[in-house]
């Protein structure tokens, strides 16, 4: 199959006779100024070499063109060869031009964004505008059916979170009553019910919370959770976290160290801010097994203020650095976790035009956390 349609062989087919003609009178106009020289040569030898009688008989033999018969046919050449050099320097234009649009679109479908390449239904890249074309309706279409797939995948996993905060809710009740019904027991000497019924509450918590992180995330990856600005205290937010998470703290003998040298404050939500702190201190927790500091430093450097917290635990490698804030990713030197927790933080601090990464730092790890400070919360709706 011809990969030429009509309009392509009549355009190819003008190209050719317009060529044809131009190197036909082009090839004329040549002979023509060749032959006119060459008298000229000849006659001014005949001049030079002949007396006056012999040169008029070499004349009328020579029989010498009117300069008009010469130069007619050169112009006339001439300008054909012009027309024909600007009509195909337009044509090449055009092709050109046309050749970029559509190397754009396809650029634009790459990058998953949608584009439109009928407007070259006719020319001589028509044909690769409708395969073009073609393609690009099956990539929409993809598209589409992954956006619905994944949208279908989130509101399941968001209505089953849900259904599943109300029993967890009430079994956390119900182990609240058996534990404050078994306070006499624990007083007179208690009995393995005790344990058990610590352990079921701990469980029962580690539960909730990764529950309450899987309704976090899901609101802040859907974009329905909305954040309201307002001056915030950054340190007030670190020490609320501390507070927060004391018992845990206490329960590993972790020291959270907090040192802040800005009193500029943050526009941003602060109560997401917090949950957004307090997910990766309990990162670091996490990663520490017993013992240790966690240092948080909060400072301001030109326009961008900075909080980095620290670690002592484990360490990452640079590949789980790099993949860190991943949704559901979880890396080889930290067992257990959901991977939602950091995606979530990076998500709200992102709200607030801010940035994160993680870096390996000695034998622990390092979160550097950057926000542009900017004057007024309505400068963010910029």
């Amino acid at each position: 199959m011809s990969c030429y349609g009509n309009k392509e062989i009549r355009y190819l087919g003008r190209v050719y006779w317009v060529m044809a003609a131009s190197l036909t009178a082009g090839t004329a106009a040549l002979v023509l100024f060749v032959r006119h020289v060459c008298q000229r040569r000849i006659m001014e030898a005949v001049e030079q070499a002949f007396s006056a009688q012999e040169q008029s008989v070499l004349r009328s033999l020579l029989q010498e063109p009117d300069p008009a018969q010469v130069w007619i046919p050169v112009c006339t050449a001439g300008a054909v060869f012009l027309f024909f050099f600007l009509y195909m320097t337009r044509s090449l234009s055009g092709i050109y031009e046309t050749v970029g649009k559509l190397s754009l679109g396809l650029e634009q479908m790459i990058a998953g964004r949608r584009t439109n390449l009928s407007e070259w239904k006719e020319g001589i890249v028509s044909s690769l505008s409708n395969q073009a074309e073609l393609l690009c309706r099956r990539n929409a279409h993809l598209i589409d059916l992954m956006q619905e797939e994944k949208e279908q995948l989130f509101r399941f996993v968001e209505n089953m979170v849900h259904q599943m905060k109300t029993p967890l809710t009430a079994l956390q009740l119900d182990l609240d009553l058996m534990d404050m019904q078994l306070e006499p027991l624990r007083e007179a000497g208690g009995n393995g019910l005790d344990r058990k019924l610590q352990d079921c509450m701990a469980q029962c918590g580690k539960l909730k919370a990764h529950v309450e992180e899987f309704m976090t995330d899901s609101q802040v990856s859907s974009g329905t959770l909305h954040f309201f600005s307002s001056p915030a205290d950054v340190e007030g937010m670190l020490e609320s976290v501390g507070n927060g998470l004391s018992v845990l703290l206490e329960a590993r003998q972790i020291r959270l160290s907090i040192r802040s040298e800005s009193k500029i404050p943050l526009y941003c939500d602060s109560g997401w801010m917090k949950a957004a702190f307090s997910n990766l201190i309990k990162n670091s927790i996490e990663s520490m097994k017993q013992g240790g500091t966690i240092a948080v430093r909060h400072w301001d450097e030109g326009c961008w203020k900075y909080v980095v917290i620290t670690d002592e635990g484990g360490g990452i490698s640079e590949e789980t650095a790099a993949h860190m804030f991943e949704r559901f990713y979880t890396g080889k030197e930290r067992e257990g976790g959901t991977g939602i927790g950091l995606h979530a933080a990076k998500e709200i601090i992102e709200s607030c035009h801010g940035s994160i990464e993680a870096q390996p730092y000695g034998k622990g790890t390092r979160f550097q956390i950057r926000f542009r400070i900017l004057d007024g919360p309505e400068t963010y709706a910029r």
